[in-house]
Parts: structure tokens; C-alpha cells; sequence
């Protein structure tokens, strides 16, 4: 599968859990650090970017940033440097369970 077949697959499937409404507020209020690191485990050559004026995370592969709203522009992300990625995950925190999402996420949970 290419890389945009698995971010695109992604949507589908977290829109089918969460309900299409409510996927953009949850991925863009507290879950846009799960989104991308959860796309960047998957994806080889992605990176995860940070644009620390919005506090947003993105995923970047095949020369473009996208976040779970589609493809977004590129203005003030840059690859999220370690410690980025530690606040990160100190503080993005989602309003839904990792653990049961990513059970689900990964075809180990029903459909």
C-alpha cells in the first residue's frame, strides 16, 4: 500500500469509529499528535511537523503535509525536533482511548 493509500485508508477508518462530525474536531483539538505519529509509524519516509504558532502537528510524506483534514500548506511546519515531540506527547492530549483506537486501527478490534 503507498503512502497515501494508508493516510487515506486511516481517515475512512477513524471516520467510521468516530463518526464523520466528529473526526476533524477530535484530530484537530488534542489528536493531531496521535494522527500523525500513528501515520508515521506506518509510513517510511514521512516525517511528523510541527507549526509551533498554531500548536498543530502534520504529517509530511511524497512532498507534502497533510493533516486529517486533507492536504494543508506548508507556511511555519517544520520537522518536529525531539523535544517538540516530547511536549507533543506531554500535552496533546485526545479526547477518546489510544489503546482501544489503535486495536481498532490496526483490524484487531471490530469493524
Amino acid at each position: 500500500m503507498c503512502d497515501y493509500e494508508i493516510y487515506a485508508s486511516t481517515v475512512q477508518a477513524l471516520q467510521r469509529y468516530f463518526g464523520k462530525d466528529a473526526v476533524n474536531e477530535l484530530f484537530l483539538h488534542g489528536g493531531c499528535y496521535f494522527f500523525a505519529s500513528y501515520l508515521h509509524s506506518h509510513m517510511k519516509n514521512s516525517f511528523i511537523m510541527f507549526n509551533k504558532e498554531r500548536e498543530h502537528c502534520a504529517i509530511e510524506f511524497q512532498n507534502e503535509l497533510y493533516d486529517i483534514t486533507g492536504k494543508i500548506g506548508r507556511k511555519d511546519y517544520k520537522i518536529a525536533t525531539p523535544r517538540q515531540l516530547d511536549y507533543m506527547k506531554k500535552r496533546y492530549i485526545p479526547d477518546f482511548n489510544e489503546k482501544d483506537l489503535i486495536v481498532y486501527l490496526t483490524g484487531n478490534g471490530p469493524e
